[in-house]
């Protein structure tokens, strides 16, 4: 048996090592939105800070945005990937996670969400099959800059 530190020492015999990496470094492949303030604004994704290097990046105004990219899986799988939201005086806020539309669990696997510290979540079962999966901070009524680094699919 192995420990991963990475995952908290949780070995999981099924999902033990990630099958892919999407890193942060190219937004190629990666569709991206930004829920604008005004009809004038245009809030883009780039290349920025990531947790690992770089990762990708919503800082222009807006009110939250979503990246999302095509994945194929043989297996089941899960993802996991690190994130946060930077507003002075909130908390992070944590992106819902879907796969064709449908919503999967996601949890906080290591740090917490305090505001400006980075996070890594994992979700539930993503069965098998080609998928749209998009990491969506949904629209809220105040201004934070939004973050996403290293996407891994978890494969068995």
């Amino acid at each position: 048996m192995q420990w991963d530190l990475e995952r908290r020492n949780v070995f999981d015999v099924n999902f033990n090592k990630p099958c892919q990496i999407i890193n942060g470094e190219s937004l190629n492949n990666i569709k991206s939105y930004a829920y604008k303030i005004s009809p004038s604004s245009n809030p883009i994704w780039s290349i920025g800070n990531g947790y690992d290097g770089n990762g990708f990046a919503l800082t222009d105004r807006c009110y939250g945005g979503y990246i999302e990219f095509s994945i194929t899986l043989d297996k089941n799988a899960k993802l996991t990937f690190w994130t946060k939201s930077v507003n002075p005086g909130y908390p992070n806020l944590t992106p819902e996670v879907t796969f064709d539309g449908t919503i999967v669990n996601t949890d906080i696997i290591d740090e917490s969400q305090s505001n400006r510290k980075w996070m890594r979540l994992e979700t539930g079962i993503i069965p098998s099959g080609n998928h749209l999966i998009r990491i969506d901070f949904k629209p809220v009524s105040t201004y934070f800059s939004y973050y996403i680094d290293e996407i891994e699919v978890w494969c068995p």
